[in-house]
């Protein structure tokens, strides 16, 4: 049940952010955005850091009379965590949706900015890697939906964007029975170009 109230509350900050978004009067600037993971599992003793990849699109909508606006995004993003004590690691793969509020500073050409809000996940691979060349897809055990919050900073050129975000998972990695507790979790260093 708590689950479920979860995901429904992400469901209605996910909708009210995209009707904010579509009430705005200048044409939406679309882009693509390419960066590197820095993840890790939570709650699991003896994990590291694996790195990772994230790249995909993304449509940002100005909020008529502020410096802020309202960014969808879809991307593919890689988290997991390798062990501490020996080559192997876990992998999972998701295609995310984060729908971000940014507030910008300032007018220059170079713009400060922050920006937070929501994602959704969806599991498109989750395996181990023993670190000798074997793997085991994890399917089955690892649950379909991956849900969070982002929270970032960055500057914006005229066409280039780079910043620094923090992705916190809210829902277990693991099903029901077989988890116990652990999240994912990373940091990015992401950059975007504007069309």
């Amino acid at each position: 049940m708590k689950k479920n109230y979860k995901i429904g509350a992400l469901g209605i900050v996910l909708i009210v952010l995209t009707s904010i978004a579509s009430k705005a009067q200048n044409l939406p600037e679309f882009g693509v955005r390419v960066g590197i993971n820095s993840a890790t599992i939570t709650n699991l003793e003896g994990t590291d850091r694996k790195t990772g990849l994230l790249a995909g699109f993304y449509i940002e909508f100005d909020i008529p009379e502020s410096q802020s606006s309202v960014q969808p995004e879809l991307l593919y993003v890689q988290y997991g965590g390798k062990d501490a004590n020996s080559d192997a690691s876990q992998l999972f793969s998701y295609l995310q949706v984060p729908v971000l509020l940014k507030i910008g500073f300032g007018n220059e050409e170079v713009k400060p900015n922050m920006f937070f809000g929501p994602y959704l996940g969806f599991s498109v691979k989750s395996e181990f890697d023993n670190g000798s060349g074997g793997t085991i897809d994890l399917v089955g055990a690892v649950n379909d939906i991956d849900y969070g919050m982002v929270l970032g900073a960055g500057v914006d050129g005229d066409k280039f964007q780079l910043s620094l975000r923090y992705t916190a998972g809210l829902n277990n990695i693991y099903d029901e029975g077989i988890e116990d507790g652990e999240k994912n979790s990373a940091i990015a260093l992401v950059f975007g170009i504007a069309f």
